[in-house]
């Protein structure tokens, strides 16, 4: 896992002295020299680094290159820095050449000698007042990101009024210490820290209950050494005769994989009823020089896009049941947590935008099948054919071809009339086709754009279930059976090839743009 840092510097240039003139006889000319004064800014503290900016004892810049005799040096020059009151390295490189290039390494160590933070950068110097910025990775601890658990709450049972015993098992790393925190409720102790043996520790608390019969809900909070953290709500029921403890959802981890569309990140969640009615609230806080939003923050997969090798920060989720108890987990994401796909697929020509297959009653008078050219440039439609796909047999049962040209982000709409019919519905001007006969069917069907030339599949949407060549991922979602409703890729033009994460339920927009 890796961090940012930043050596910056301004860079003052010095012609050599008449002293050091040479006749033509003498060899080599020397080149000029310079010397360049730098800082360090503090790095970022990251989950799996080996140290952070408050551990850090020393920092030495060293540069390798072309001497004035035009001999390669190592080092060419040498400095240690010295940490102002502020926390700024700083210090002064001198006897470096002008017009080579010159490879800079820093390099910053404990107390211990041990290197935290590492970096190179190459520059020519060749102005007064040239910056030098060399980024520094974080060393790598070797241990992976860790989410510590909450696997069970018990209280013992006890009257109002009087004290009763919690019991909070949880689960980890062998050995990893973990701080807990109570709150909502007068805990004794309210905080405190505990030790795994074999992965698994049970703290113990005492609960003050109050005199009043009700359900009254408490939190407990774990944080480890990586400063990753969850929260779990309990409520507990305080009678008469005694009291009881029902638990909230827990997060039990995140999955993260990179796809073209970004990173798409599932929460692990594990809660009562199966998690049904389960509501999801995903934030990432970055840090400088990061960036990142969600498709959709309340969907659980969502996916972070605007992901790049620099994107670091903390990621997080709030989970809430249907009973108002929550659970919150938090994640620091490093940057060059996941590498580059190593073949990123082509934008479609084509997309399957928007599908309503699915109304009131047997009438389904207003289906469409909504095409969408992503592109800036026009599409000849002719080149290509658009199937409904019986999942049965995957053969289609009815195809439409048309010799228009899409001009870019234009739709082509294939509807019945009923739907064509309503100017307010689709735009004046829309490509459209008639879809006439047989309806849309209900599925498990789908729907996908061939390439005439060679059989191509270049794009794809199944439905109500999987339908093999004529889908991409998982189905997308179901579509109500109401007239003014549709699903459809939010946002418009959105394709990370997995239907169940690119479609949602939304109103019906055919020839315009989704509304989500």
């Amino acid at each position: 896992m890796f961090v940012l840092a930043s050596l910056l510097g301004c860079v003052e240039f010095m012609e050599e002295s008449p002293s050091a003139h040479r006749s033509p006889n003498d060899g080599p000319r020397p080149a000029h020299t310079a010397s360049a004064t730098v800082r360090v800014a503090g790095p970022l503290i990251i989950a799996s680094a080996k140290g952070g900016h408050d551990d850090i004892a020393s920092v030495t810049v060293t540069v390798a290159g072309e001497n004035g005799l035009g001999n390669h040096q190592d080092p060419l020059a040498a400095a240690d820095l010295v940490r102002s009151p502020d926390g700024i390295w700083t210090g002064t490189l001198s006897g470096l050449t002008v017009g080579p290039e010159l490879t800079f390494s820093a390099s910053a160590r404990d107390s211990d000698e041990e290197v935290l933070f590492e970096g190179t950068h190459k520059q020519v110097l060749a102005s007064v007042g040239a910056q030098i910025t060399i980024r520094m990775n974080a060393v790598d601890d070797g241990e992976d990101h860790r989410i510590p658990k909450v696997t069970a709450i018990s209280v013992s049972n006890v009257s109002t009024g009087v004290p009763a015993d919690v019991s909070v098992t949880v689960q980890g790393a062998d050995a990893e210490q973990l701080d807990y925190e109570f709150s909502g409720g007068t805990f004794n102790p309210a905080s405190g820290q505990v030790t795994l043996s074999s992965g698994t520790a049970t703290i113990t608390a005492t609960y003050e209950a109050p005199a009043i019969v009700g359900w009254y809900t408490a939190q407990v909070a774990l944080t480890n050494a990586q400063d990753n953290r969850i929260e779990v709500d309990f409520q507990i029921r305080v009678e008469t005769t005694g009291l009881s403890a029902r638990i909230g959802p827990v997060v039990q981890g995140f999955t993260g994989k990179r796809t073209p569309a970004g990173i798409r990140w599932t929460a692990n969640v594990s809660a009562a009823g199966e998690g049904v009615g389960l509501s999801y609230d995903w934030d990432f806080t970055d840090s400088e020089s990061s960036s990142g939003t969600f498709t959709d923050p309340a969907a659980n997969p969502t996916i972070l896009t605007g992901y790049s090798a620099t994107t670091a920060g903390t990621l997080s989720v709030t989970v809430t049941d249907a009973d108002g108890m929550t659970a919150s987990a938090a994640l620091e994401v490093a940057a060059d947590l996941f590498p580059a796909l190593p073949l990123m697929p082509s934008s479609a020509v084509l997309l399957v935008n928007e599908i309503d297959y699915d109304q009131d009653g047997s009438s389904d008078t207003a289906e469409f099948v909504e095409i969408l050219n992503p592109g800036s440039a026009s599409v000849d439609l002719s080149g290509y054919r658009i199937e409904l796909v019986d999942g049965a047999d995957n053969e289609p049962y009815r195809s439409f071809e048309s010799d228009a040209q899409l001009a870019g982000g234009g739709f082509l709409v294939i509807a019945k009339q009923a739907v064509l019919d309503q100017p307010d519905l689709v735009p004046a001007g829309t490509a459209v086709l008639p879809l006439t006969g047989a309806s849309i069917t209900n599925g498990p069907d789908g729907v996908r754009i061939v390439a005439k030339a060679d059989g191509r599949v270049v794009d794809a949407v199944h439905y109500e279930g999987v339908v093999p060549g004529s889908g991409e991922g998982s189905p997308a979602p179901l579509d109500p059976p109401t007239a003014d409703t549709s699903i459809g890729r939010c946002p418009a033009g959105f394709d990370s090839n997995d239907n169940g994460l690119d479609f949602r339920e939304m109103t019906a927009t055919p020839g315009s743009a989704n509304s989500c």
